[in-house]
């Protein structure tokens, strides 16, 4: 039951279920599936759900025990959200949060059901920080232990910030404790007289009455890999311990999310904040919150000033790093449970789970797009600084088109690179066109994809690939017909007196060709063209369905010392069977060249390699020129 929320929609909408019942959520199976970032998730079908479920919400009037059932902290929390209506009472439930509690149940039901001899088992959620352990999970175990069948569990203790919640199932109350200390006493009590129980411990501010836990309750404790003492914990109770990772945000729950928050406002549709613009507009300014500080929702969904104080976290971290560094960055990378406490290089990694023999794995990702961009940043400069020597080089535009050349289409993975030759790109027009007929769609500024923020490499075996938008997709293999690399963009470049063929519609999306090339012309021939689309064909899935719809460009990126491509590249017929095709298919490619010669080179450097390219005083402009050099920390601190 879809509903819009001002103008345009995500695609998600409401289904409202009855208050105090619980609506069919996610199959085991369905919960289990793991995050991957590579393919999105759009939802699973479930019972008694029009279209897929994305989220489930949990709301409490009176709030959760993470925000300390506090309604002055909600009043505050209001005015510091993106959409202004409080998620303090509001639990949103992923299938990662409820696969959590499968697992929790499954033991507590062989437990209840004595199955299970000696001690409970007992587990530790983990998982990236502010993905929502504390708030989503650890809100979903209290209501699901309160509203657990079996009258034999008794009490369920709730644990955070150095103080207390014990709720009694049987009088319907609970009672408060200001210090952690006095409830494990009061527990110890209850134990000693037999009463059965269950415990969520938070370690966020927790102490480390942990280890004081009795043993007889079963504990569930919502940690993160940093955490101090959690691990020795694990080895010492009685009953054992497993791990459960908590999978990151898919980009379709940040827009349920949003979704969620305007379907709050109300029917009047009630702008967010005083937002003025609509859903859209809220989805792409998370879209560039994703790509600087990853898909955590602690900070993304938050207000200016809490994303704003990560980014500048995320990017002096990042920022601190030198070549020299990435060895060991990587090698932690690997090894999730090497990370030193208060390692600020910790602040770029995220855990993904993985599926280990017994129990739940993770593994580290880099966390963001920013990041990553960052990361190559580095290895970039390094790569000048060893290339490049002191030497005094025939022209800046002849060192930058050497090193253009050995980096091949990887610049346009660095924002500051790509702006610098979208400035600079020559329309090469068709018959009867101009240069200022067509501008390409990289000039969008804020088109998605524009700069792409991953890379997926090609090898000639590689099927069954989805076309995406956002990822530069380059060959391992030589002689790759008619590019060197190509990249999906949603939006399209402005034509002025382009017109499109009878009856067909108005493409939406935009392949961006590339081609590097030394050569005063670059033609190709219809076999080029249509090996080139087998090949395509071949890779993708959806290239059939997408080759239609498409507009396409190609932009030949030219060394300094070559002569300027001056005119259209012509597509010479092969005799192969559909040359006519092919033909055609050539001509809707809009072409653009740059040419990376010094006025280009000097910004280049600027941003690539740090440095500055200066004239010799008194030299006329043709002569050799300087590179002022600096070390690469530095470099790393002023880019």
């Amino acid at each position: 039951m879809g509903k819009e929320y001002g103008e345009g929609t995500l695609g998600v909408g409401v289904l409202d279920a009855t208050s105090g019942e619980q609506p069919h959520l996610w199959s085991e199976v369905q919960a289990d599936v793991p995050y991957d970032p590579e393919e999105p998730w759009e939802g699973d079908e479930v019972p008694g759900v029009e279209g897929k479920l994305v989220m489930a919400v949990l709301s409490s009037v009176k709030g959760w025990p993470y925000a300390s059932f506090s309604e002055n902290k909600i009043r505050k929390e209001k005015m510091r959200l993106l959409g202004g209506h409080s998620t303090e009472c509001d639990a949103y439930i992923r299938r990662s949060n409820w696969r959590v509690w499968n697992i929790v149940k499954e033991c507590l039901d062989e437990w209840v059901e004595g199955r299970r001899g000696g001690y409970p088992h007992n587990f530790t959620v983990n998982g990236t920080l502010g993905i929502g352990k504390s708030f989503a999970t650890g809100s979903l175990l209290l209501y699901q232990l309160l509203h657990y069948p079996s009258e034999w569990l008794k009490v369920v203790a709730y644990f955070v910030r150095g103080k207390a919640y014990i709720f009694h199932r049987e009088d319907r109350r609970v009672v408060y404790y200001k210090k952690e200390e006095v409830a494990v006493d009061e527990i110890e009590e209850m134990v000693s007289k037999g009463v059965e129980g269950y415990i969520i411990y938070d370690m966020c501010g927790g102490r480390d009455s942990i280890h004081s836990l009795p043993d007889k309750w079963g504990v569930v404790l919502l940690t993160y890999a940093k955490s101090s003492n959690y691990e020795r914990w694990s080895e010492e109770r009685y009953g054992g311990t497993s791990p459960i990772y908590v999978d990151c945000y898919d980009d379709v729950e940040f827009m349920a999310v949003l979704t969620w928050e305007r379907h709050m406002q109300g029917p009047d549709g009630l702008t967010p904040m005083n937002r003025t613009g609509n859903i859209l507009e809220d989805w792409e300014m998370l879209r560039n919150r994703i790509y600087k500080v990853g898909p955590v929702p602690r900070y993304v969904l938050k207000g200016e000033v809490t994303f704003n104080s990560r980014a500048c976290t995320v990017n002096n971290s990042v920022k601190r790093l030198s070549y020299a560094d990435l060895d060991d960055f990587m090698w932690r990378l690997k090894n999730v449970t090497e990370w030193p406490i208060n390692d600020a290089r910790y602040e770029m990694v995220i855990q993904i789970r993985t599926s280990g023999h017994i129990t739940d794995d993770c593994t580290s990702h880099i966390i963001s797009s920013y990041v990553w961009q960052e990361l190559l940043l580095i290895i970039l400069r390094h790569f000048c600084e060893t290339e490049v020597q002191e030497s005094e080089l025939h022209s800046g535009g002849e060192r930058c088109a050497r090193t253009r050349e050995t980096l091949g289409v990887t610049v346009f993975l660095i924002r500051s690179v790509s702006d610098v030759m979208v400035r600079h790109l020559k329309h090469l027009p068709r018959e009867g066109e101009t240069e200022r007929s067509c501008t390409s769609v990289l000039a969008r500024v804020s088109a998605w994809g524009r700069v792409p923020s991953r890379t997926s490499f090609l090898a000639k075996e590689d099927r069954d690939l989805s076309l995406q938008s956002d990822k530069l997709y380059r060959p391992l293999f030589q002689n790759f017909p008619v590019v060197d690399g190509f990249f999906l963009v949603d939006a399209v470049g402005e034509r002025v007196g382009v017109s499109l063929p009878e009856g067909a519609a108005a493409p939406t999306q935009t392949i961006v060709l590339i081609q590097v090339t030394r050569a005063r012309d670059h033609h190709t021939t219809t076999s080029k063209v249509e090996a080139f689309r087998k090949r395509m064909a071949k890779y993708f899935t959806n290239w059939t369905e997408m080759e239609s719809r498409l507009s396409y460009e190609i932009i030949y990126v030219q060394h300094a010392d070559s002569t300027t491509l001056t005119g259209r590249q012509r597509c010479a017929r092969s005799g192969v069977a559909n040359d006519a095709g092919n033909e055609r298919f050539w001509s809707g490619i809009h072409q653009f060249c740059v040419k990376l010669d010094a006025p280009i080179a000097k910004l280049l450097f600027k941003d690539i390699y740090g440095a500055e390219l200066i004239e010799e005083a008194g030299a006329p402009v043709a002569t050799e020129t300087r590179i002022k050099r600096r070390r690469v920390e530095d470099v790393a601190a002023t880019v």
